[in-house]
């Protein structure tokens, strides 16, 4: 219940925010929705989702609900996740945050899964000119996880012809098995990590 408290809390927050300033200028809204179908003998499956992007000023709610329906166990999931949080730029430093949570409901068994609050993500950008450095962390509240899922912090160059950037990676166990939590690495592996990362823009 104070896991709900604080949500009704943030959104209420935002709500004030947007009745405080100019409305037209400060607040957007977008959307999406999408579906598609997998066939297979054993994998056979229908998928229909809508996503909701909602800014106010510099802060943000994205709200995603997906359903599911598998052919061959004729089973329905109903998905939800959700990403709240704040970035504002002061000058050449942006700070971030951003807090995401995730519930699932099987129809049948009428079992809810997942967490409210599951990760919190805490962002610096400092920017200056052609240079900068981006500091991003992964904090998890989930059963089970380690709070500290990955650190990537790097600075890069940013020329005419491309990007060149130079950083460090800490990942556990866990953040490799899920694949996500490390925005600018070229790739994830657990342990700390140096790497060097090049594009070119054409």
């Amino acid at each position: 219940m104070r896991k709900i408290l604080v949500v009704l809390a943030i959104l209420l927050l935002v709500g004030m925010v947007a009745l405080a300033e100019d409305a037209p200028k400060l607040f957007t809204i977008s959307g999406v929705t999408d579906g598609y179908v997998i066939a297979g003998k054993e994998a056979g499956k229908v998928t229909g989702g809508q996503d909701v992007n909602i800014d106010v000023g510099p802060f943000f709610l994205d709200l995603t609900g997906d359903w599911t329906h598998t052919f061959f166990t004729d089973a329905d999931v109903l998905d939800f996740t959700y990403a709240v949080g704040y970035s504002q730029a002061f000058g050449i430093f942006t700070p971030g945050i951003k807090l995401t949570g995730d519930h699932s409901y099987a129809v049948e068994s009428k079992a809810w899964t997942g967490d409210w609050f599951s990760d919190l993500t805490p962002t610096l950008d400092i920017a200056y000119k052609s240079v900068g450095i981006n500091l991003y962390s992964d904090l998890s509240f989930e059963e089970g996880y380690d709070v500290f899922q990955t650190v990537d912090a790097s600075a890069f160059f940013k020329g005419k012809l491309g990007t060149l950037r130079a950083g460090f990676l800490y990942a556990n166990a866990q953040a490799v098995t899920d694949d996500v939590g490390y925005p600018n690495a070229p790739k994830i592996q657990e342990g700390c990590s140096v790497y060097v990362k090049a594009s070119i823009a054409y």
